[in-house]
């Protein structure tokens, strides 16, 4: 099993005060290893946000962010 993770931005905290995408990311990759689950792709941080989908007949998963698609491989 592999896992593409997309998310984890500063939208509200752009000063990056609390790093809550930081620590959200953290947590995630500790639980997925400690599941040795491999982390393939991931498109986080930053001050924007993302829409993730799945593309179940495929098996892609695309990330949009401020209306741009892009494949996360």
């Amino acid at each position: 099993m592999i896992a593409r993770i997309a998310a984890s931005s500063n939208i509200m905290d752009s000063q990056g005060t609390f790093k809550i995408g930081e620590r959200k990311y953290t947590i995630v990759g500790k639980i997925l290893w400690k599941k040795d689950i491999l982390m393939a792709a991931a498109d986080v941080g930053g001050t924007v946000s993302r829409t993730m989908c799945l593309h179940m007949t495929d098996r892609r998963t695309t990330v949009q962010t401020d209306g741009v698609e892009e494949e996360l491989v």
